[in-house]
């Protein structure tokens, strides 16, 4: 079995930049409403300060307490934001609104937001098992600062809400919810002390996600596939500013967008429930979306990471194409041609290795599901060198 895997997919100078880390947006699209039938959990980040810290990624074999394999998506330092276990159950975690409640007594325990989503995918199948960890955590008065934490498994998605005294959560059935960081339950809402250009900005935010999805069902029959939740966290404000909106809002602000300045990486959980622990996936945006290629990658094969996603230059130089860029810039078509391309090629692997699965082949769909990632990466990172 492959051991433990960690890369810093970032120039080495980015190193000494601040390491704290804003989740801007979430959002869950429940397989009722999905294109494919599959639950969608997408995860954008970007960076607090506007400084880009490093990116960092490993896959944790069980063992030593992890009673499940699991991707990590954090920064340098262990922090994890996002992630997937080998039993299909995906989670992100964002900051939620400040409170002033007392924190719980110093504790090696205590568990932060990031916390909280390595337990989680270490020791949990479900998103109710999960949801379970935590609030169990809570009433032992572990829970350390403010967080909201998105669990998904292929059937159920579930969103937590908490603080050091404060605890709500919610199960999320028929259709779609956005999240940027705010309290939005009975109990939790009440206690927040966020500031109104906070509230402004993140309450914008979710505003610009729910419009870009609205899209997104009115030329898709009401469904939103993995294409259309990609195109969403795409837009810029410029996107949204439309001649529409400039009538409709009145003394609103400027629209926000999921793609701003800060942009840093975008990752979207896509949960098979046929075959949750094989063909479940992420795709994998590093660096602004924008200006990079969402590359899809199934379960097995995240215990052997491609070498490409690896290479600095893999998420540098979609920085370098953002920085260089104007935020209107429209998004290069190349991108979105390849990327269909590459997703296409990806759905008809995975349909073949659902065969040998029904077959009983396991290893087999195991080992065509890690070739593919390993082809398409490098196919992927020829191409990202081809963009000027």
């Amino acid at each position: 079995m492959t051991p433990k895997i960690s890369f810093i997919a970032v120039a080495a100078v980015t190193a000494l930049l601040a390491p704290r880390l804003a989740a801007d947006t979430e959002w869950i699209v429940t397989p009722k409403l999905s294109g494919s039938g599959r639950m969608l959990l997408h995860a954008n980040r970007g960076t607090a300060t506007g400084k880009v810290p490093p990116v960092w990624m490993s896959y944790d074999l069980p063992g030593k307490g992890k009673k499940y394999g699991f991707l990590r998506i954090g920064n340098q330092g262990g922090l994890c934001f996002a992630g997937i276990n080998e039993k299909g159950l995906a989670a992100a975690y964002t900051t939620g609104d400040p409170t002033d409640d007392p924190p719980p007594p110093p504790s090696i325990g205590n568990w932060s937001g990031h916390a909280a989503v390595v337990i989680a995918l270490r020791s949990a199948a479900t998103a109710d098992e999960a949801r379970a960890l935590l609030h169990k955590a809570f009433k032992d008065r572990l829970i350390k600062g403010s967080m909201v934490v998105f669990f998904t498994d292929p059937r159920k998605a579930v969103i937590v809400e908490c603080s050091p005294r404060h605890y709500a959560s919610w199960e999320l059935k028929d259709s779609y919810c956005v999240y940027s960081h705010m309290w939005k339950l009975p109990g939790m809402d009440d206690g927040s002390i966020r500031s109104a250009g906070s509230a402004e900005v993140c309450t914008m935010r979710e505003w610009g996600v729910r419009e870009g999805l609205r899209r997104v069902r009115k030329t898709a029959d009401g469904r939103i596939s993995v294409a259309g939740s990609l195109a969403v966290s795409r837009l810029n404000p410029a996107d949204l500013n439309t001649e529409e909106y400039q009538k409709q809002r009145g003394k609103s602000p400027v629209a926000y967008a999921p793609y701003n300045k800060n942009a840093q990486d975008s990752y979207l959980f896509e949960l098979d429930p046929e075959c949750p622990e094989f063909l479940s996936r992420v795709y994998i945006a590093f660096g602004p979306a924008r200006h990079t290629v969402y590359l899809p990658i199934a379960l097995p094969a995240l215990k052997d990471l491609p070498k490409e996603i690896l290479e600095p230059e893999y998420f540098q130089s979609a920085m370098d194409r953002h920085n260089a860029a104007a935020p209107e810039t429209p998004v290069n078509g190349a991108i979105i041609e390849f990327e269909k391309k590459l997703h296409g090629e990806f759905e008809a692997q995975c349909d073949k290795a659902r065969d040998l699965l029904l077959a009983g082949k396991t290893a087999e769909a195991a080992k065509l599901l890690t070739d593919t990632a390993h082809k398409q990466a490098a196919e992927t990172l020829e191409f990202l060198r081809s963009l000027k």
